[in-house]
């Protein structure tokens, strides 16, 4: 078994995995949410991969280290089968790298399109022989309703919990979340459709926070998987000795 970590700026997520299946998953809010590690100790865990971009010094993790003391920390270096097109490699988030090595061996030989729908709207494109050329990050759902209240005097800031797919507004609110959640869809679209002419054939594949709100509005094919990162995480620690 083994036990993946991913911690944010916001948020704890914990799985267990035994071989590619999850056994156990937890999303815990750093701010809020209570924490007992005696909830992992019924697992026969033998490896552990802690990744993410928020406090590494948390007072869970300081636990975690202490009763998993076997724990890899992911770095870029860990996956060894990708070749860039992408120009500057050192610089390519975590996420959308792990997403296309899990993409990878999910799909294997396959032309691959990553669309997060996260904090940002990310598109990631790998291709066939394994090499990643890139895409594109534009703000997600909840940046862009914070970013059109913080700056103007009057816009409301608009929950996007719930989603509003007409195209029409008939107030302000409701004008607001139009564009929010049509705008996005209209931007996934735009760039499925781009992708489909230039290679014909490719995957699909929608993860992310927010893809729930999307994957059966969008006018093509997808493969939906909220846990696409952590499988990829899961492969990788396979394959670390």
């Amino acid at each position: 078994m083994n036990l993946i970590v991913e911690i944010g700026n916001t948020r704890l997520k914990v799985l267990v995995f035994e071989n590619d299946n999850i056994l156990f998953e937890k999303k815990i809010a750093l701010d809020t949410d209570s924490f007992s590690i005696e909830e992992l100790k019924s697992f026969d865990i033998k490896k552990a991969l802690l990744s993410g971009s928020g406090n590494m010094e948390h007072q869970w993790i300081g636990e975690i280290k202490t009763q998993f003391p076997f724990i890899q920390l992911f770095e870029k270096s860990n996956i060894k089968s990708i070749q860039y097109k992408y120009q500057t490699p050192e610089t390519l988030g975590n996420d959308r790298l792990i997403n296309a090595y899990a993409a990878c061996r999910l799909f294997p030989k396959k032309h691959n399109l990553i669309i997060d729908c996260g904090t940002c709207l990310t598109f990631s494109f790998i291709d066939a022989e394994n090499v990643f050329w890139g895409g594109s990050i534009s703000p997600g759902l909840k940046m862009r309703a914070i970013s059109m209240h913080e700056y103007t005097q009057k816009l409301p800031f608009v929950d996007t919990k719930e989603d509003f797919f007409s195209t029409i507004g008939f107030n302000t609110e409701e004008s607001i979340k139009s564009g929010l959640f049509v705008g996005l869809q209209a931007e996934i679209d735009y760039r499925i459709a781009y992708f489909l002419e230039k290679f014909n054939e490719i995957n699909i594949i929608l993860t992310g926070g927010d893809a729930h709100f999307f994957e059966n509005r969008l006018k093509n094919k997808i493969f939906a998987d909220s846990n696409l990162t952590f499988k990829g995480l899961n492969y990788i620690l396979n394959e670390v000795e």
